[in-house]
Formats: structure tokens, sequence, C-alpha cells
């Protein structure tokens, strides 16, 4: 498309020329198909059956015991009066999505596993259950860390495999992995003998306590 713009100055008249491109919006390639079928209604069957009623009248000599030609004379009727065409567009194959290396079967696990914590999440909030909605938000939570931790350190022994001079970076790579390991590791929550969990600050002393109980329990023998 070109266009043209003037404007006049103090003195002498400016024509600038613009060559403008437009750029139509991408769409799916489809394809036209025309599909044929008989189309049976009131109108269809009551023009079929006059148009079969005059023919037989005419032809009746013709046609004694000859199923044949009485068999092609209704198709023939049939695709007169019922047939009809349609034009259907439909939209070309999608090509197969490729997955990425690093999304293996645990991390797809994790995925739908996420996904359920945050639909039961979401089902609590609904119904006003507050601390199981609470429960659910944290387990979601604790789960998408988990499955970021898995992702990048799959990711991270991909970059190894691949990197031509891993060999001189063995000791490196060792310490990148063992820090991808150590974030991907699911928190442990610990509870105590009436099923409340543990602070992490709290760990500690409960269970020298709990093992302390059970070792002086014991005679030494």
């Amino acid at each position: 498309m070109r266009e043209e713009m003037s404007q006049l100055a103090d003195h002498n008249q400016i024509c600038a020329t613009f060559n403008i491109t437009v750029t139509k919006p991408y769409k799916e390639k489809s394809e036209v198909k025309e599909i044929s079928y008989l189309k049976i209604n009131d109108t269809t069957k009551h023009s079929f059956m006059q148009c079969m009623e005059d023919k037989l009248r005419s032809q009746a000599e013709n046609l004694k015991g000859n199923i044949i030609q009485l068999k092609n004379m209704m198709k023939d009727v049939a695709n007169t009066h019922m047939m009809t065409k349609l034009r259907k567009r439909t939209k070309e194959e999608m090509p197969e999505l490729i997955e990425p290396i690093w999304l293996t079967e645990e991390i797809k696990y994790r995925i739908s596993v996420r996904r359920i914590f945050n639909k039961e999440r979401r089902k609590a909030e609904i119904e006003g259950d507050i601390e199981k909605a609470k429960r659910y938000k944290d387990m979601y939570d604790n789960q998408r860390k988990r499955v970021q931790g898995m992702v990048q350190e799959r990711k991270t022994a991909d970059e190894i495999r691949n990197d031509p001079n891993r060999r001189k970076k063995t000791w490196k790579n060792i310490k990148r992995l063992k820090d991808e390991t150590i974030n991907s590791k699911e928190d442990i929550i610990i509870h105590d003998g009436n099923g409340k969990p543990i602070s992490k600050e709290d760990t500690p002393a409960n269970l020298e306590t709990f093992w302390k109980a059970v070792y002086t329990s014991h005679e030494n023998k």
C-alpha cells in the first residue's frame, strides 16, 4: 500500500511518499471437503414417494421380477430428491508436540500431584474450610519447589553431558549437581506423638528427648 502526504510549509510545499506493508493476521491452514449425504425429512420423503409412485405406474410391466432394475430406480430417485452436498472446512492437523528432554516421567508425576493439591485448595476455599485450604496450599508450594529443583537438576545434568569440556570441569560439575540435588529435596515434616507437626527449630530437641526416653527405658546388660 502506498500513501502520499503533503504539507504546506511557510515557503515550500513538502511531499513525502511512504511504502506501507500490511501484514495479514496468521490463519491456520485449512482444507475444504465436500460431503454428500441423503437428507431425510418430511419434504424429501414426500418427493421421493411421489416420484417412485409415478415411475412404478409408468414402468410396472418392465419391472416385474426385475429386482436389480427396481433397486437402481430407487437409488436414482433418492439421489435426485434427497442427495445433499455440504462443504466443510477442516483444519490442518497440527504437528506432534515434542516434549523437552528434561520432562521425565517422575517430573510429570510430580506436576500431576501438584495440580491435585491446587485443585483441592481451591475446592476447600469455595467450601470455606480455611484450615484445609492452607494445608493444601503448603503441600502445593512444597511440591512446586520440588518440581522446580528436579527440573533444574535435569537441565544441569544435560548441560554437563553436552559440554565438550566436561572432563576439565569434573569437580566443578560434581559440586553443581550436588547443590541441585540438595535444593530439589522435599522438606521432611516430623510430627510428635500426638500427630502435631514439629517446627524445624524444635526438631533436634524433640528427637533428643524421644530417643533418650527410649534408651533409658531399657537396662544395660
